[in-house]
């Protein structure tokens, strides 16, 4: 029988704090994401919790969304052992820590503009264009506009910015 590896942790003490930090899109499904927040609430008095704001700020970081977009389609409708399984907004991560019997008591915004991930994933973006002739013919017109928004972006674009959740 299979068991997931957060099912052999078991320790024997409760920690004050648990971090997750830019760890959520290689879940493939939420409920595994719920999964280890509700193990993490078993073991963690508190979770902080960081990933990249979906919610872009400025024209220059749309590159970046629409590069990620572009590789989760791609984690879903190619198969590959992509980086970018999933994205979650972060009232999804609300939701889920809220399911997870965790309660929010601060959420921020954290300006991460010039960090380099913005670039990496637009340029891995464009290197998996022509694999997307193996996607179904209703989703191409999506790609085919992400692509156009990702690479008509305003000058080099910037990386989006990072939310942070502290949950007790």
């Amino acid at each position: 029988m299979y068991r997931r590896k957060i099912d052999f942790f078991e320790p024997t003490i409760q920690f004050d704090v648990a971090v997750l930090s830019h760890c959520s899109w290689y879940f493939k499904q939420p409920e595994d994401l719920l999964n280890y927040f509700k193990k993490i609430r078993g073991l963690a008095k508190h979770i902080c919790f960081a990933e990249w704001d979906l919610d872009f700020t400025c024209i220059t970081q749309r590159s970046h969304f629409c590069a990620v977009s572009i590789l989760a389609l791609y984690s879903n409708f190619v198969k590959n052992e992509g980086n970018i399984q999933n994205l979650f907004h972060k009232t999804q991560i609300h939701q889920l820590l809220q399911q997870a019997n965790f309660e929010v008591v601060k959420q921020l915004t954290v300006d991460a503009t010039l960090l380099q991930d913005g670039q990496w994933e637009k340029s891995y973006a464009n290197s998996i264009r022509a694999e997307f002739i193996k996607v179904p013919s209703m989703i191409q017109p999506l790609i085919t506009s992400y692509y156009e928004l990702m690479n008509t972006s305003n000058g080099n674009g910037h990386s989006l910015n990072s939310f942070i959740v502290c949950a007790k």
